[in-house]
């Protein structure tokens, strides 16, 4: 009995840990649209790939704002901006990748 509840209570954090990840990619992807649509440009998942792969850069140079907005701006392009959507931009995008998918205490 002790081990069914055990196993039970285990799925129920992996449901409520996989509900926060449907809900942050989620969040993600409207908060992208909300800046320009183009972020997205129809391919959500490429969007929150960009995102999780600028996860990476945050936890490596975590106090360099700078450094993480020229990156935001290289990893976030579309056909309409092959060079990126401009600092300006790629600061809000930092932001809601920060935000959604790699929070920092």
């Amino acid at each position: 009995m002790v081990g069914e509840i055990e196993q039970y209570q285990r799925i129920g954090q992996q449901m409520r840990a996989r509900s926060w990840v449907v809900g942050a990619v989620a969040a993600l992807v409207a908060d992208l649209d909300a800046i320009d649509p183009d972020i997205v440009h129809g391919k959500p998942d490429k969007a929150v790939n960009r995102g999780r792969n600028q996860c990476s850069s945050v936890r490596q140079f975590p106090d360099d704002q700078a450094k993480l907005v020229d990156l935001t701006n290289k990893r976030f392009t579309s056909p309409d901006h092959p060079d990126g959507f401009g600092s300006d931009k790629a600061a809000q995008i930092l932001a809601a990748v920060r935000k959604n998918l790699c929070p920092t205490p």
